[in-house]
């Protein structure tokens, strides 16, 4: 039982780390992009959208942190 569960944390961990790196490297992207958009007036449109989103997969973390660790 003890090397299932050592096992599970590796793998939720593994995928904490993965997944928030990528997710958070597009989202800081994008977020970039639609304020360098907004002179143009496209940010003005992208931008509550793209922070929308970051506040999403923030929050989605954040359950799965609080989840997986307790």
């Amino acid at each position: 039982m003890r090397v299932r569960s050592a096992l599970l944390a590796t793998a939720r961990g593994l995928y904490l780390s993965v997944v928030g790196l990528a997710g958070s490297i597009i989202f800081f992207t994008l977020a970039i992009v639609s304020i360098v958009l907004t002179p143009l007036g496209l940010g003005v449109f992208t931008t509550p959208v793209v922070f929308k989103g970051v506040r999403a997969f923030a929050d989605l973390r954040r359950v799965q942190a609080y989840t997986w660790s307790g």
